[in-house]
């Protein structure tokens, strides 16, 4: 498929045939999608909008993944505090035991206010 792109990167015009003329007016890309394909120039090359950087930002995925990255840091630091404190209190160091998720919950119904 030919796609021909004007100097302000918009996609003008999709054909399966070649198109005499039109080339010196705008910059043709020969590409391997359909003719129903959302296509977006980006960083100089046709691709699918599905798989572009706009596309992404478009849907929100780069702030929440940048999100989730942050908050996942953040649990394994706060894990590791409370990982300490509960060693301390509940006297796992002298077990040689390192505390997991059961001995987490144990300590939150010891220490709940009723």
């Amino acid at each position: 498929m030919y796609v021909y792109v004007s100097d302000k990167w918009n996609i003008i015009l999709k054909t399966m045939n070649r198109k005499v003329g039109i080339q010196n007016r705008y910059r043709e890309y020969i590409v391997n999608y359909s003719m129903t394909d959302n296509l977006i120039f980006e960083n100089w090359q046709v691709v699918k909008y599905e798989n572009s950087k706009q596309y992404i930002e478009d849907t929100n995925r780069y702030h929440l993944t940048k999100e989730l990255e942050h908050t996942q840091r953040k649990n394994k630091e706060l894990e590791k505090i409370a990982n300490t404190k509960i060693r301390k209190e509940m006297e796992l160091d002298v077990k040689g035991e390192e505390p997991d998720e059961y001995h987490r919950k144990l300590y939150l119904l010891k220490n709940m206010r009723w």
